[in-house]
């Protein structure tokens, strides 16, 4: 029905240096990106205390003991020459009027045909609309461009395996990432190698996740996360420098180093959604921009780079397609609890399913209305692989989806999404702003257990770490000397 395979480069020490340009390309040219990191535990239960202060104490413990095992980055580029944004603007209110009764006439056609696209493109185009001869040009161009109202982006999808010098492995995290396939004998041959804390001279500086995490601050994307807190306080112990003791000198830090703004995509969910665990987000919002394109409403459209080889061989793809009443479980039931946390304390012992697909099945068929009730009959009808027979076994979840490109990837697919469901704005250089400005969300990160999120914010009364200002400052400098080393070279040419 809607099918979406992503492609995640899998970057390690043997390769990290040939795909070292096609990365800091694809960064440099990117809207947002989106991080996930993939940790070897969590340490102590002060993580979730009452008070913020004793909570980050927790946190840099956990940080500088515990270690990133393999991290996400996912990079959107939006394309403002296609779709959504190619749409001119109109001239007048005859212009808007004859969009309106084409949109109209269309709609009308689509509800009463159930003939194929070529069809109703002709159904379209045979559409009587009075018009004087004199604007007859004007209204095909708004035809041409009908049927196109979608976001169209090209994404990159990187998971990087990293190895650190020393770090404590929990067993509760190795069992569960061995469950989702993640291969700690690779890790151990070609994980790329790290040491936490403040640069250390021995370390690579030109190949290296500290030296990507560097470019990254250099480049000033906007930073999208999913629960983000825990990520940040490993990515900035791990990657960066030692984590300073106050919090509110770890909040000064990530302002300076992320100047366009950090988006925490569960604190954007908390504010209208029942559940916001991250699995439950991605596959809600593709099915529900699967039914905004049906009804010709603007719509994500995503599209991935074609690599041949020897590039090819290291990419994993990974089926992250809705499966809309495709899967058939018989008179199995759902997790509850998995299904409003996305967490089952019982695990695999759980006789009771806990694949995303069921459970947001379970969660249409129990919206009522007769609107609802022929969506379903017809999404039964689109089934691609219609099965009348019950299987013996509960299909626990969706296999081999888990891991950080892919949770990565989900993450900014969400925050696309939010932004297009929610967006008034018809040029790219508007929408741009408008996220970049939401002010609701931006530089907030989710809290459990708290009503209020963390600020992310820079005042008179916090001031930035040593640690942070000594390597900010070299980074600053080093930009603004490349900079100038390139406006030399162009005055050379």
């Amino acid at each position: 029905m809607t099918e979406l395979r992503v492609p995640c480069i899998s970057v390690n020490k043997e390769n990290l240096q040939k795909w070292w340009p096609h990365i800091i390309k694809t960064l440099s040219e990117s809207d947002f990106v989106a991080i996930d990191l993939e940790l070897s535990g969590l340490g102590a239960k002060d993580l979730f205390a009452s008070q913020i202060d004793e909570r980050y104490v927790a946190l840099k413990e956990v940080a500088s003991t515990r270690a990133v095992l393999s991290m996400g980055l996912a990079c959107f580029k939006i394309n403002p020459q296609k779709g959504y944004f190619k749409r001119k603007p109109y001239k007048n209110h005859f212009e808007q009027a004859s969009y309106d009764q084409i949109h109209d006439c269309l709609d009308k056609s689509l509800e009463e045909s159930d003939e194929d696209s070529d069809e109703k493109q002709d159904i379209l185009k045979n559409t009587e609309v009075e018009l004087d001869e004199e604007d007859e040009e004007v209204v095909e161009d708004i035809v041409e461009d009908i049927e196109d109202e979608d976001f169209h982006v090209e994404v990159h999808v990187y998971d990087f395996i990293c190895l650190c010098n020393e770090y404590i492995l929990e067993s509760k995290s190795m069992k569960f990432l061995v469950q989702q396939g993640f291969d700690f004998n690779e890790l151990a041959r070609n994980g790329i190698f790290f040491s936490r804390g403040n640069d250390m001279k021995f370390e690579d500086s030109s190949y290296s996740i500290r030296s990507l995490l560097v470019q990254i601050i250099s480049i000033q994307p906007t930073v999208i996360f999913h629960n983000g807190l825990l990520d940040l306080a490993f990515l900035y112990q791990n990657f960066y420098c030692e984590m300073p003791t106050k919090l509110d000198s770890f909040v000064a830090d990530l302002f300076e180093m992320f100047p366009k703004g950090i988006f925490d995509t569960k604190y954007i969910a908390q504010s209208y959604l029942a559940n916001s665990y991250l699995e439950y987000l991605f596959n809600h919002s593709q099915r529900n921009n699967y039914f905004r394109k049906i009804k010709k409403q603007s719509s994500i459209n995503l599209t991935f780079e074609v690599f041949d080889e020897p590039w090819v061989q290291d990419i994993k793809i990974s089926d992250l397609s809705a499966k809309i009443f495709e899967v058939k479980f018989g008179s199995f039931k759902t997790c509850d609890n998995y299904a409003k946390y996305g967490w089952c304390d019982k695990l695999d012992m759980c006789q009771y399913s806990h694949n995303i697909d069921l459970i947001l099945d379970a969660e249409l068929k129990s919206k009522k209305g007769r609107s609802n009730k022929e969506l379903i009959k017809h999404l039964k009808a689109l089934s691609t692989e219609p099965c009348s027979k019950k299987q013996d076994s509960v299909p626990m979840r969706k296999c081999g989806s888990h891991h950080s490109g892919n949770d990565a990837f989900m993450t900014g697919y969400y925050f696309l999404y939010y932004l297009i469901l929610n967006n008034n704005k018809t040029t790219f250089t508007e929408f741009k702003k408008y996220y970049e400005n939401l002010t609701k969300f931006k530089n907030k990160i989710f809290l459990s257990g708290k009503t209020h999120p963390l600020n992310i914010m820079k005042s008179s009364f916090s001031k930035c770490s040593c640690n942070h200002t000594k390597k900010f400052k070299k980074i600053r400098e080093n930009k603004e000397k490349k900079k100038n080393e390139e406006k030399e070279k162009n005055k050379v040419q």
